[in-house]
Formats: structure tokens, sequence, C-alpha cells
């Protein structure tokens, strides 16, 4: 992994994105942590993941607005895949789908958007994972993504970066850079461990 498997070491399992009343919103659900072993996890080839490291985020002219980024996944595996898209913090982001399944050679956008409140130092600390699985079913729920083997999923991470725009509309990126953050420490903390929710 680009920047190492100990900043993924725990990973909390089950619905954090879950959906409300209003289906274009997704609400964290607290679950309990699992403490995973901190072994690489298979990479990611089932899936084109674009970006494939780096989600960058433009801060918007109005400080009240969102901000947006797709992330594309397109199933490059002989079978159906499932996905899955995490993150470190979940309170940030608004991601929709945040899990379904691919036909062989299917492709979805998944729309990430970062809100106002959020946007601050911190910003590039936070951490996006991608999962997928190799499986015969079209329709995978939250309650089968806690069967399957860990070994059996791959894993693809990614850094967020915010970037400030000019007044002719081109993206400036910060000092304090989203790979900055990750060769600190970023979101892992001084135990090598990160939250990652999804």
């Amino acid at each position: 992994s680009h920047f190492g498997s100990s900043l993924f070491g725990r990973l909390d399992r089950g619905s954090w994105f879950q959906d409300s009343s209003c289906p274009q919103l997704f609400l964290q659900t607290a679950t309990s942590g699992l403490d995973l072993p901190t072994a690489m996890a298979p990479p990611m080839t089932m899936l084109m993941v674009d970006p494939e490291d780096t989600l960058a985020f433009s801060r918007p002219a109005q400080t009240a607005s969102p901000a947006s980024r797709v992330l594309k996944l397109t199933n490059v595996h002989s079978g159906n895949v499932a996905f899955k898209v995490k993150t470190t913090a979940p309170k940030a982001y608004l991601v929709r789908p945040s899990l379904g399944t691919l036909r062989q050679g299917g492709s979805t956008e998944v729309q990430i958007i970062l809100q106002p409140s959020a946007m601050d130092d911190s910003t590039s600390s936070h951490r996006f994972l991608v999962q997928a699985v190799a499986v015969e079913q079209e329709t995978v729920t939250r309650e089968d993504w806690g069967k399957f083997p860990s070994t059996s999923i791959q894993e693809l991470r990614l850094a967020v970066k915010l970037e400030d725009q000019d007044m002719d509309g081109s993206r400036q990126a910060p000092e304090n850079s989203a790979s900055g953050a990750a060769r600190t420490g970023g979101a892992g903390g001084a135990g090598g461990k990160s939250d990652l929710k999804g």
C-alpha cells in the first residue's frame, strides 16, 4: 500500500453510512470497533479506481458551499464484484453509493461530498478505503460484508487533499499536502492505527 497498512490497522466494521428517510443522505451509526491484524490486504486488481491515490477537493468560493468529488469504480474482474467505500471521517462526508455490486465490465460513479464544516487544516489527514470482493450474487448487504473472509477482500487506500482556487478558478495545492500528512503519521496517530468507518 502507498500509505502503509499500519494507518489502517484498526477497522470498524458495520453500518457507518446508512440510508435515512432522505435517500440522498447517509448518516453515521455507531458500531463496535474491531482490531484486525496489520498484515497487508490483497492489492486491488478486481476494480479500476479513478483517481487511484488521492481525492483532491477544490475549496469553493463560497465558504458555505460543500465540495464534491467523483470516484469512478470499474469492474475489471471476470465476474461480479461487490464494493464498499469507507472513510476515517464519516461525519465530514456524504457518500453515495457507499456500497454496491458491479457486473463484469460495469462501472459506477461514487459521489463524495465534503461538508463545509469539515474544510480545515485537518482535512488532509482524512483517508478513504475502497474494498472489493468477488461474489456470485448481484445484491450484497452490509451484513454480508461481515461474513467475507478478510483474505478475500482487496483494498485500495486514498488520501485527501483540499486545494484553494485562485481568482481564475485554477486549483492551488496547500503547503500541508495529503502526502506530507501521510509521511508524518496523518490519521494514524501515535499508535499507528486509524478508525476507518464505512
